[in-house]
């Protein structure tokens, strides 16, 4: 399901225009091995501090598992799919899928995108609202002309 904006280009003949569909997967620990080690290693070494402190192994597999469940998202990989009917997320089997009318503004810096269902800034977007990384800035801002136009 994984495809790069570059592919994409070869197939349609014209690069400065993105066709539907799209795809593509967004996985931070395997884009980036350093950043993934690090935080692998912060999870191992609050495991063990949670286990001395709290004197039981129970809880150092506790606090583990919590901060990695936490921190998913990084860890695992996200499938996207966009097309003129909206955006569909699959991630560890669950999927999410929106229409593009659902989204009532959006902020886009560098290749990241925020989509939210609020006219305006919102105390429950981080709840709502959806957080992508695009593969690249051109995708990111194809995204945004969806909701914007």
């Amino acid at each position: 399901m994984q495809s790069t904006i570059a592919e994409k280009d070869a197939i349609t003949g014209n690069p400065d225009e993105l066709q539907f569909p799209l795809f593509w997967r967004s996985h931070p620990a395997g884009e980036n091995i350093g950043k993934g080690i690090f935080a692998l290693s912060v999870i191992i070494a609050m495991g063990i501090c949670s286990a001395l402190f709290m004197d039981s192994f129970v809880w150092g597999l506790f606090a583990m598992s919590v901060l990695f469940i936490g921190l998913a998202r990084f860890f695992f990989p996200t499938d996207y799919a966009i097309d003129s009917a909206g955006i569909r997320e699959k991630f560890l089997g669950n999927e999410r899928v929106a229409s593009w009318r659902q989204f009532r503004w959006v902020v886009v810096k560098n290749n990241e995108i925020f989509l939210s269902p609020f006219p305006k800034k919102h105390i429950l977007d981080r709840f709502r609202g959806w957080f992508i990384k695009a593969p690249d800035e051109k995708t990111a801002k194809f995204l945004a002309e969806q909701i914007k136009g």
